[in-house]
């Protein structure tokens, strides 16, 4: 928990497998299987995963679907969700956001 507090003031790299990108048309939608659908502000992803914006938090392992990207909630954080997709993105499905 320290390392995630003190990350960004030490300038400390992220510890990530693929890098993430601030989304530039950071407006979406989740859909949940059950076919409700939630408005959502992307704030960052990457081609395996991505951090929204959201009022609703899905129970971890909920899968959804971000814009045509397929993925799992694996984190719950004061603004919203992570997702992890469930296969790696290509760079052009998330060229449409960043």
């Amino acid at each position: 928990m320290t390392w995630l507090a003190n990350k960004h003031e030490l300038g400390l790299p992220e510890d990530r497998r693929h890098e993430r990108l601030a989304a530039n048309n950071p407006s979406s939608e989740i859909r949940l299987d059950d076919g409700r659908v939630y408005p959502c502000r992307i704030i960052d992803l990457s081609v395996s995963g991505a951090a929204i914006e959201i009022d609703v938090r899905p129970a971890f392992g909920t899968m959804v679907v971000l814009g045509n990207m397929r993925g799992r909630v694996v984190r719950h954080f004061q603004e919203g969700i992570a997702l992890e997709f469930t296969t790696i993105q290509p760079e052009d499905a998330i060229s449409h956001y960043t």
